[in-house]
């Protein structure tokens, strides 16, 4: 009997482990070549849950799972937010930084564009705002086509800078599309 369940874990594990590579979104051929490395901790994540369920019950298998995520959550969080997406600057663009929000304050959102008489972006300050509402704002003639996050934008660029050269610095990190009418 018991191994039976031991197989039938180990289906439900490889299981678990194939539908996990849904979560990344990649269409390089490279990228599918080496998944199974990528995914290969929630096999074997899969593999200890369903031991910790089997040996010791439901609770204590849920319990090992919330602190395993939440011990990863804070990691990402202390390390990786408001980590620089783009960082940029030129003659024409004094500063030019894009920083993805892993959470948002919503209560901190803003966004502060000042033009100069030619119709280019002298200053953008966007604190939480989402990247296509930024697009928008900025009046930028093409549609996002990555998914979409939270970002805060600064640019300053006082001699200013065209919504084109924006575009081609977002389009480095960003993929786009023209926008349908």
């Amino acid at each position: 009997m018991e191994e039976v369940l031991s197989f039938f874990l180990l289906c439900i594990c490889c299981c678990f482990w194939f539908f996990h590579i849904f979560n990344y979104e990649n269409t390089e051929t490279l990228f599918y070549w080496i998944s199974p490395l990528i995914i290969l901790s929630q096999l074997s994540g899969g593999v200890i849950l369903g031991y910790i369920r089997l040996k010791a019950g439901l609770f204590w298998g849920m319990l090992y799972h919330g602190l395993f995520n939440g011990i990863i959550v804070i990691i990402a969080l202390l390390f990786y937010h408001n980590v620089a997406t783009i960082s940029y600057s030129d003659k024409e663009v004094e500063n030019f930084s894009l920083h993805e929000l892993q959470y948002r304050d919503k209560h901190s959102a803003y966004s502060e564009i000042k033009w100069d008489s030619k119709g280019n972006l002298t200053e953008v300050h966007c604190n939480d705002i989402s990247l296509k509402l930024a697009i928008r704002e900025l009046g930028i003639e093409k549609e996002l086509k990555s998914n979409n996050c939270w970002i805060n934008l600064d640019i300053v660029a006082p001699k200013g800078v065209s919504k084109e050269k924006v575009l081609g610095i977002l389009e480095k990190e960003y993929k786009f599309e023209r926008k349908k009418k």
